[in-house]
């Protein structure tokens, strides 16, 4: 059976260590979705000229990634949304994207935001109907 599998990522990673992460969960067959949300500030108009630059550079980082995965045997897609809510984006993405799995990379948070704010990746996963899979990385 065929998996989709949605990665979003907040900025380009290191692909031996990502797919050191991703490869055993994966088969030849499965499909990788690297995505990407722009978080757009609720002061400022939902306008893609605003954040154009930001969406240029992205894409960019993203289709890179996705040719070098591509190039390891891999099924690659990418996809770029601006949102004001980053999780919320992620778990909409996750639906209407038809994925199996939300696959999160999570960095370690300093102590006082591991106090004061929720993690994106648990947010994820409380408005998510997808399996959300949430891997603890120290260097991403």
């Amino acid at each position: 059976m065929v998996k989709r599998i949605l990665v979003p990522l907040y900025r380009k990673i290191d692909l031996d260590l990502f797919l050191h992460m991703i490869v055993p969960i994966l088969s030849e067959k499965d499909e990788i979705t690297l995505f990407h949300v722009i978080q757009v500030p609720i002061t400022t108009a939902m306008d893609k000229e605003l954040f154009s630059k930001e969406l240029e550079e992205v894409s960019k980082w993203l289709e890179e990634m996705a040719e070098e995965l591509a190039g390891r045997g891999l099924r690659v897609q990418t996809r770029v949304v601006m949102s004001r809510d980053v999780a919320e984006a992620i778990a909409r993405e996750g639906e209407e994207g038809n994925h199996d799995v939300i696959f999160m990379l999570k960095r370690r948070r300093k102590s006082l935001k591991r106090v004061f704010q929720r993690s994106i990746s648990s947010r994820v996963s409380e408005l998510s109907r997808k399996p959300v899979v949430t891997i603890l990385v120290d260097k991403i």
